[in-house]
């Protein structure tokens, strides 16, 4: 999975400069295909981790009190609602 600039800012929303770090980390620790795993995000603001997951095949159940139209919104943006709830 390719990783644009513009993507990087939508999964690492709040603090793109120090988290975008971990990328590292699990690109070289997980497997580049989820698919059939499950994901759950809590406190997940607007969905940025839910969708790298979901990106790579993982279904994922993300959760805030806050954020939960916005998050959707952003999911549907991506095509991605049917791999998040």
């Amino acid at each position: 999975m390719h990783i644009d600039n513009k993507l990087i800012k939508d999964i690492f929303q709040w603090d793109v400069e120090n988290w975008s770090q971990s990328l590292k980390f699990w690109n070289k620790y997980l497997s580049s295909n989820l698919e059939g795993l499950r994901v759950l995000e809590i406190g997940c603001g607007k969905g940025g981790l839910s969708l790298y997951f979901a990106l790579r095949g993982a279904n994922v159940i993300c959760s805030d009190v806050d954020y939960p139209k916005e998050a959707e919104i952003f999911h549907r943006d991506y095509r991605l609602n049917n791999k998040i709830k």
